[in-house]
C-alpha cells in the first residue's frame, strides 16, 4: 500500500502503483476519478476540506453559534467495494470522535 502525496510528486507515485499493481491511496481530490486508467489502483483518497470548513465556522461565528461546531477538514472517498463494512464503521466513528474532540491528537497549535 502507497500513501501517495505532494502534488505531482504524489501522482507519478499513483501512476508507478497502478502500473505496478500495489493498492494505493492518494490526496487532497479524488484521484482514482482524476486520473482515470492511469489511477486504477487507487482505493481512496484522503480529501482536506478546509474551505468548507472555513466558511461553515464564518457561519456559525455570524450567527453567535460557536457550541459543539463538529467541524473537522478530514474526509475520504467511499472505499466499500475494497474494504470491509466494519473497518469503514470504525474508521468513520475515529473522524467523528476527532470533530467532537472526543479524541485529542495531543499535537499543540502554535500562535504565529
Amino acid at each position: 500500500m502507497i500513501f501517495a502525496v505532494g502534488g505531482e510528486t504524489g501522482v507519478g507515485a499513483l501512476r508507478a502503483a497502478a502500473e505496478a499493481k500495489v493498492q494505493a491511496i492518494g490526496a487532497e481530490r479524488d484521484q482514482g476519478a482524476a486520473l482515470e486508467d492511469e489511477g486504477s489502483s487507487v482505493v481512496t483518497s484522503v480529501l482536506g476540506r478546509a474551505s468548507f470548513t472555513v466558511e461553515e465556522l464564518m457561519r456559525r461565528v455570524r450567527a453567535g453559534n460557536l457550541e459543539n461546531a463538529g467541524l473537522s477538514p478530514i474526509g475520504y472517498v467511499p472505499l466499500d467495494s475494497v474494504v470491509q463494512k466494519s473497518i469503514i464503521t470504525e474508521l468513520d466513528e475515529i473522524l467523528a470522535s476527532l470533530a467532537t474532540g472526543e479524541i485529542r491528537t495531543n499535537v499543540t497549535v502554535e500562535k504565529r
